[in-house]
């Protein structure tokens, strides 16, 4: 919330700064009403969304998926209003999908290597829980642990 009373702060001095006339500021009631209700709604959804994907990856994600904005902000940009595309910005753009890719690929690579290490260890305790249980005389009972481990793997 801070952010975004920070944000509007700073936009309103700019503003002034360009545009000194207040007559220039007016807006009708529909005017107004339309960019009240933006503001609320599009907050009110960057929250949500921002909110579901910590809850749902951790807090990594939304902070890497942020640079992005930029890139579908300056494509709708030229799509849209045909602004120019200057080669900083496609450079940029390229960049950082790229930066997103790589960290992409190796948090994949990472989750892996877990799934992995996570699978042998739990090998390794069904095979030292068959051992004791064979060791103590239960020999039918670690057969069944056997046919459980199998189907867990």
């Amino acid at each position: 919330m801070l952010t975004c009373l920070m944000a509007s702060m700073e936009s309103v001095i700019i503003g002034f700064c360009v545009i000194p006339k207040l007559s220039e500021w007016t807006l009708n009631p529909i005017r107004a009403i339309s960019v009240v209700y933006n503001g609320v709604v599009c907050t009110s959804l960057i929250f949500f969304l921002s909110s579901w994907c910590i809850d749902k990856k951790g807090p990594l994600y939304v902070s890497m998926f942020n640079p992005l904005l930029l890139v579908i902000s300056a494509f709708l940009s030229w799509t849209l209003f045909r602004e120019k595309l200057y080669l900083g910005v496609v450079v940029g753009s390229i960049i950082v999908v790229a930066g997103l890719y790589g960290f992409l690929w190796g948090k994949k690579m990472e989750t892996d290597e877990e799934d992995i290490k996570e699978k042998e260890s739990t090998k390794v305790k069904v095979d030292l829980e068959l051992q004791s249980h064979s060791s103590n005389g239960h020999h039918l009972q670690s057969k069944q642990m056997s046919s459980e481990a199998k189907a867990e793997l």
